[in-house]
């Protein structure tokens, strides 16, 4: 797939961004911050338990010759970039510490004669946030349905004020916490400007060799001197970090390996810890505020690291009980605690009762105890604080399942779904009978029956069994379109939606459909595939998660409203993974294309992390998107001969 990009990926799988890349930005960080940069200036440092720092942008002279960063690369959370001017060449790193909140940049500089870089970084605070009204009064007056429904998108983070400079040039922000900036040398000058800036100058000798660090830190000066008295520690432990991320695909070629590389970046990036001992996997950096974790990304995220890192996949599960009601309803999300209105608490629940979030809980969780054999887990005694007492996981993972059997109202072994945007389509209203979340449901109910076998529950897992059976004969006996070959995406009395939606395959990843179907399925997939699908106007740019596009248009609003927008033919790397792990299970001809396509398309427009969705026709997604890593969960598991549901089967074929 050798095409022209804005961004090369490298042999060691690091990107390569030369002076023709204009346009692009990186974004990183650890459990703590999210961080986006372009060249040398840092455009936003969000410390995510929600102080937005700002940025600054840095310019370096040798002499009086600007020094241009014309060549870099990145790879995993390294940003290195080359400059020179008047016999003078230079390396600037940014990057992050590796258990603390904060961001270095480490300037190393050769000269051939003795010459005086002078470095100018200016501070820019960001304004502070136009909250509006109707969520000042939420904070403190009882409107829980406001908040949970949609209204904590109004939330800002904390912007720095009260500025106050040492004597030793550093910056201290002293409101809401102490946020510091600062160098290992004293400026020569520093100046605040008209619109709150603050503008360091320092002046850096060389002779032959030097070096010369910034920081910016959640903390006091105590803090920043720690950061800056570690700086070789923190930069030996990210190559370390790199090199680790380069191993995983070790005889990759450099569009696979820089996939895995930004992939399990993308993920290992969205686990943050706040206060309160909660942590668990957010869903990118356009989704850091206010931070909470989710059922649906957070099970896709965690795909690529139960291999890798299952202890942060266990704390996840477990801050993620916190929000389901004791009825086993589960919402799309949960609240850190900490940034919850005083007047919605102890209520963490965000978008509540989404119809895939209580099946994606449990297949995690039956995942997990899979993987690790972990079955501690199960018992863990979890604060439920809207009762006021605590219950364990396993109690948990079988409320939900519970829940959702109790809606299927009319016995026939369907789920009914409300005409609500309460599933991942949140901007469709789809029901009554929605193929993705009766198989996931299905699925579900198998991997409770698994978990209630490891825990020695007979009557339980005999009862989950047939539950799943249950789910598995309607699935395929009413939601099958013979015509068709494949699945519909839904249907209510009167009318459906009969076109191949790509979610529909989470059937053949959980091992629901009949044999003699799966070929004919398989075989729909080219409708999707934008390289052999001449009915859509924009080329070969990826995999459409839908065609023919929605034509029930009442059942569509916002971005899903518009074609080849959203979940309206866009092309969505989380679904990709699931296509393409799927079609490697069956070594189909497309597998490569399915898994690789949407990479390439992003290096040729110069995104550098893995984007949430996009189309050629509209603005892409967020990027550094935690459950856009699926694709390299697919990679790693068909490098490692992995199987990508390690669930055992207890259902007959």
């Amino acid at each position: 797939m050798a095409v022209q990009t804005l961004v090369t990926p490298a042999t060691d799988g690091s990107l390569l961004l030369d002076d023709h890349s204009q346009a692009w930005r990186f974004d990183f960080g650890n459990s703590f911050l999210y961080c986006t940069a372009s060249r040398t200036t840092v455009l936003r440092l969000l410390f995510t338990e929600g102080i937005d720092a700002g940025g600054w942008h840095l310019t370096v002279r040798a002499g009086d010759i600007p020094v241009d960063f014309s060549h870099g690369a990145a790879c995993g959370r390294l940003l290195t970039l080359q400059g020179a001017a008047s016999g003078a060449h230079l390396r600037l790193t940014t990057t992050v510490a590796p258990e603390t909140a904060a961001v270095i940049q480490h300037l190393e500089a050769s000269v051939e004669q003795p010459t005086a870089l002078h470095v100018t970084v200016t501070i820019h605070p960001p304004a502070p946030p136009k909250v509006d009204v109707l969520h000042r009064v939420a904070r403190w007056i009882p409107l829980v349905p406001w908040w949970q429904h949609g209204g904590a998108k109004q939330a800002k983070p904390h912007t720095v004020s009260n500025f106050s400079v040492s004597p030793g040039g550093t910056v201290t922000a002293a409101i809401p916490r102490p946020v510091t900036w600062g160098a290992t040398l004293a400026p020569m000058q520093i100046r605040q400007l008209a619109d709150g800036s603050f503008e360091l100058v320092y002046t850096v000798e060389v002779d032959e060799h030097a070096t010369w660090s910034w920081a910016c830190c959640l903390g006091d000066l105590a803090a920043l001197s720690h950061t800056l008295q570690t700086v070789e520690r923190t930069l030996a432990v990210a190559h370390q970090h790199a090199d680790w991320l380069r191993s995983l695909l070790p005889a990759a070629d450099p569009l696979r390996k820089s996939l895995m590389i930004a992939g399990v970046e993308a993920a290992l990036a969205s686990f943050k810890q706040f206060p309160n001992d909660f942590a668990g996997f957010l869903a990118g950096v356009d989704y850091a505020y206010p931070p909470r974790i989710y059922f649906r990304d957070g099970y896709w995220t965690a795909q690529v690291l139960l291999p890798l890192r299952p202890d942060l996949v266990r704390l996840h599960l477990i801050n993620l009980c916190r929000g389901i009601a004791s009825s086993g309803a589960c919402p799309s999300g949960v609240f850190a605690p900490h940034v919850v209105p005083p007047a919605t608490r102890p209520d963490l629940r965000w978008l509540p009762d989404h119809y895939d979030s209580p099946s994606f809980f449990v297949l995690l969780l039956a995942e997990y105890v899979a993987w690790t054999d972990d079955l501690s887990v199960l018992s863990e005694a979890v604060p439920q604080p809207a009762l006021a007492q605590h219950r364990s996981v396993a109690a948990a993972a079988f409320a939900a399942i519970d829940y959702l059997a109790r809606q299927d109202r009319d016995g026939d072994g369907l789920i009914e779904k409300p005409y609500r945007p309460n599933d991942w389509a949140d901007n469709i209203r789809r029901s009554a009978w929605v193929t993705y979340d009766q198989a996931l449901f299905a699925a579900a109910a198998e991997a409770a029956a698994y978990l209630a076998d490891r825990l020695g529950l007979p009557v339980e897992r005999e009862r989950f069994i047939r539950l799943a059976g249950r789910a598995r004969a309607a699935l395929n006996a009413q939601l099958w379109l013979e015509e068709h070959g494949h699945f519909l995406d839904y249907m209510r009395k009167g009318e459906a939606e009969t076109h191949l939606a790509l979610d529909t395959f989470v059937t053949l990843r959980y091992h629901l459909v009949s044999e003699d179907r799966i070929p004919r399925l398989l075989s729909s997939v080219t409708r999707l595939l934008t390289k052999d699908n001449t009915s859509q106007p924009f080329g070969d740019w990826g995999v459409m998660d839908v065609f023919p596009l929605y034509h029930l248009q009442r059942d569509l609003f916002g971005k899903s409203s518009q074609p080849y927008h959203y979940h309206n033919g866009a092309d969505w790397p989380y679904l990709d993974g699931l296509l393409g792990s799927v079609l490697a299970l069956y070594h189909h001809q497309d597998t490569e294309y399915v898994l690789l396509r949407w990479w390439e398309y992003s290096l040729q427009q110069g995104w550098l992390t893995p984007v949430e969705y996009y189309s050629p026709a509209y603005p892409p997604g967020g990027f550094l998107q935690a459950w856009s890593s699926m694709p390299a969960a697919a990679l790693l598991w068909s490098s490692r001969q992995l199987p990508p549901y390690p669930v055992p089967h207890l259902l007959d074929p």
